[in-house]
């Protein structure tokens, strides 16, 4: 996984990427950097998912070997499932 931890202190002022921006002359190259900002908010949101998904998994096994109402847990996974299509879509 990537550690966002050394991003901490990065701008995201337009101008000052746009310097970086710029003196590039390989437009891919150019891209990837004007959306280096967009790249690691992404991160940090699918990283955060993904801790939540854990979460909610231990949450549904300890539902599953208890005596836990099945429709609580029926709506329990839909609840995740949904939340996981809004994330990906």
């Amino acid at each position: 996984m990537i550690d966002t931890d050394k991003y901490e202190d990065w701008t995201d002022d337009f101008h000052v990427w746009e310097q970086y921006v710029k003196d590039i002359d390989y437009e891919p190259d150019r891209l990837l950097i004007a959306d280096a900002p967009l790249l690691l908010a992404e991160v940090k949101q699918l990283q955060d998912a993904l801790k939540e998904a854990v979460e909610v998994v231990k949450e549904m096994e300890s539902m599953a070997y208890a005596d836990a109402d099945a429709d609580k847990f029926a709506n329990h996974a839909l609840e995740f499932i949904g939340n996981v299509k809004e994330l990906i879509e």
